[in-house]
């Protein structure tokens, strides 16, 4: 009997060292059938080469090299490759345990979804220590979105740790007029085409954590704007639906953590455009937000000091918060 083809999606820029043990992790998988497509994204270090490397040691890998165009066009390249009933995306630097595709494939089948999602491992090293089990619960309606945006059940933002059935990405276009958040925005999109998810906390995904990565460094003006573009196109998009109340809670947060990541940095007129709308939009939505079931107490907290007692509040954002996004 045939096994389910799986194709996996790895975006490919500047991967450096890390691109070996990543793509190992797949070779190494219990599942045997998979195709690897490599996106060579106008890579400028040694991984347009580590990628041939691996078409030429498996013929499971494929590889296409393309101009650099940013991870959502390198995505829509590889989707439009890939010949799986199953898919699943990976980042270059990241690692998966030998039965990742197996685990979620077999998560899937058995809750008949067509999304199957699992938590994240962070780690640095060469590969995370053994992820421990966790329940799986089933999500559907409204409730998949739900906890994408609460990013809660194993639910979180990112396109990587899911598997996803074919039928939610025929004629789908991955969003390009974000460079930042552009996962969370995709998700959004795909999600609503799900019927019936599931989901475990198991931390299944390792998303390594390189110092030198987007993701540790304090976000500019240009990345700040993409949280923002992406926040107010979920919240419109929600307006009028269930998924209303959720959605107003999640932007009020967006604002919140923008307006912290800016307190962060030194004063730069780069900021100050977008930092005004944010501070009236805060204002705005403060009486609304002291009474949301869905705003966590601290949160309240940081929109009352950010309003009222501004220098205490950036200097506790300077002191407490981490650096990266």
């Amino acid at each position: 009997m045939n096994e389910t083809l799986i194709s996996l999606i790895i975006p490919v820029y500047n991967a450096g060292p890390w691109l070996a043990p990543c793509l190992a992790s797949i070779t190494a998988q219990t599942h045997p059938a998979w195709e690897c497509i490599l996106v060579d994204d106008g890579s400028t270090d040694q991984s347009p080469a580590a990628c041939d490397e691996a078409v030429a040691a498996d013929s499971r890998f494929r590889v296409i090299h393309q101009a650099n165009a940013g991870p959502a066009a390198a995505r829509q390249t590889g989707l439009e490759a890939a010949r799986g009933e199953w898919l699943c995306f990976v980042d270059g630097d990241d690692w998966l345990p030998p039965e990742y595709l197996t685990r979620l494939l077999a998560l899937a089948r058995e809750r008949e979804a067509t999304v199957a999602a699992c938590a994240m491992c962070r780690f640095t090293g060469e590969r995370p220590t053994p992820a421990p089990d966790a329940p799986a619960v089933t999500l559907t309606g409204d409730g998949i979105r739900a906890a994408l945006l609460r990013q809660a059940q194993g639910m979180n933002w990112g396109l990587c740790s899911k598997l996803y059935h074919r039928s939610l990405l025929e004629g789908f276009r991955f969003p390009t007029q974000v460079r930042h958040n552009e996962d969370l925005l995709a998700n959004w999109q795909l999600l609503a085409r799900c019927e019936r998810a599931a989901a475990t906390q198991w931390p299944g995904y390792g998303y390594r954590q390189v110092d030198t990565s987007a993701s540790h460094r304090l976000p500019g003006p240009a990345q700040l704007a993409d949280h923002l573009a992406v926040a107010d196109a979920i919240l419109a998009d929600a307006a009028g639906t269930g998924l209303e109340s959720a959605a107003w809670a999640f932007h009020y947060e967006k604002l919140l953590f923008i307006d912290s990541m800016v307190l962060r940095q030194p004063a730069s007129p780069d900021f100050a455009p977008l930092h005004s709308d944010v501070r009236r939009r805060l204002r705005v939505g403060l009486g609304r937000a002291l009474t949301c079931r869905g705003l966590a107490a601290w949160l309240k907290a940081a929109a009352l000091l950010t309003l009222c007692a501004r220098p205490l509040y950036r200097a506790l954002c300077r002191r407490c918060l981490p650096g990266g996004i």
